[in-house]
């Protein structure tokens, strides 16, 4: 008798931990991705802040400073268009994971429903 009930709780400690090894893989692969992200990000702003140095430093007199300047109009759209951007993809990033952790925790409420329903028929009986 000791023996079926060591097993059984063996079997339900195996059953609990899954829940936590599924949520610490959707954990890790989301900051890998949100990580990747930043990394890309932070490259691509850089290249961009690099170039703009780059032609301030060519800038050698007034037709080349009026050039410039009017090419200062586009970065600002592009720079605008690139952050909107990447608001929207983290904004996205976010809601799938949102999403899964939240299949996740129902698929974790069934299953703990499941493994609990066994110990609540014999605590009533």
């Amino acid at each position: 008798m000791y023996e079926q009930l060591l097993a059984q709780l063996t079997e339900q400690s195996q059953k609990f931990a899954e829940p936590v090894s599924e949520i610490t893989s959707l954990t890790v692969d989301y900051i890998e991705k949100l990580s990747q992200f930043q990394v890309n990000a932070v490259k691509s702003y850089t290249d961009l802040g690099m170039d703009q140095l780059k032609n301030a430093a060519d800038i050698k007199d007034a037709e080349s400073l009026q050039a410039f300047i009017k090419k200062q109009t586009e970065v600002a759209s592009s720079v605008s268009k690139k952050i909107a951007e990447d608001a929207q993809t983290l904004a996205k990033m976010g809601e799938v994971f949102a999403n899964d952790v939240q299949a996740l925790a129902q698929k974790d409420l069934a299953r703990l429903s499941e493994m609990t329903a066994p110990f609540l028929t014999a605590a009533q009986g």
